[in-house]
């Protein structure tokens, strides 16, 4: 009985919420050459980030790319976007998820966290200091290679990858970002919607050695991949491809 890997050439969504570090054509580089008959469809949250509403601009972003699709990968904090927008749409959708960056419920010290947050004072402090850790990323190379490390081990990253991480960091989306840092902190403190976690059956999660990624191993079923820091689509693309052979047979 023929699959569908077999009778076309499969499409698959690609997001990643490490943006503006990773998310460019080089993020992805890797998994395309290791499945080159495999069409891939490249969201970057950087284009969103001028939006009014970011979350709400990527989430149409999504919508839209899945329409066709067959698969979609979400590395990083795109996983709850990407849950709930799948679970909304096409809840019967392979999800495959490269270590993942969720919150599974709200906590008595995930409420309080998110409600200073909120507080002006601290959203000035947190903008102020990001822009002057984006000033220095746009200007120092080590510093961003020493960054780009909390998501890739070094000898994966290739000189192409960091310079178009430096490149992302001075598009002005970027600076963007920056004056919405606690805006980006209340997203990332989001908890994962109950219903879309459930509705959502038919995912696998990939994991490194990450911090973040040893607590996702202890609430979600998840592969373990010990060349992995953070980003399997680059540091591990052969067991990703492996993964989505397996979701789409």
């Amino acid at each position: 009985m023929e699959t569908r890997l077999e009778t076309r050439r499969p499409a698959v969504v690609l997001i990643t919420g490490a943006a503006p570090y990773l998310g460019g054509s080089e993020t992805w580089r890797p998994l395309r050459e290791a499945a080159p008959d495999t069409h891939f469809i490249e969201v970057d949250p950087l284009l969103s980030s001028d939006a009014a509403d970011t979350e709400r601009e990527i989430q149409k972003v999504v919508t839209s790319a899945l329409d066709g699709a067959d698969a979609i990968v979400a590395h990083a904090g795109a996983a709850r976007i990407v849950i709930e927008t799948v679970a909304r749409v096409r809840p019967d959708m392979p999800v495959l998820l490269l270590s993942p960056m969720l919150i599974q419920r709200t906590s008595v010290r995930l409420r309080l966290i998110r409600t200073v947050l909120g507080w002006p004072l601290l959203s000035r402090i947190l903008t102020a200091y990001a822009r002057s850790k984006h000033h220095r990323l746009c200007e120092d190379r080590t510093y961003v290679i020493k960054q780009l490390g909390f998501f890739v081990r070094r000898t994966a990253m290739g000189d192409a990858l960091i310079d178009e991480a430096q490149a992302r960091l001075k598009d002005p989306r970027a600076a963007v970002v920056v004056e919405r840092t606690a805006e980006f902190f209340q997203h990332m403190t989001t908890p994962l919607n109950r219903e879309a976690d459930k509705e959502v059956k038919n995912r696998r999660v990939l994991i490194g050695t990450g911090f973040l990624d040893k607590k996702t191993a202890k609430w979600m079923p998840a592969t373990f991949l010990e060349s992995v820091t953070g980003s399997a689509m680059i540091e591990a693309p052969n067991a990703v491809v492996q993964a989505l052979h397996e979701m789409l047979t």
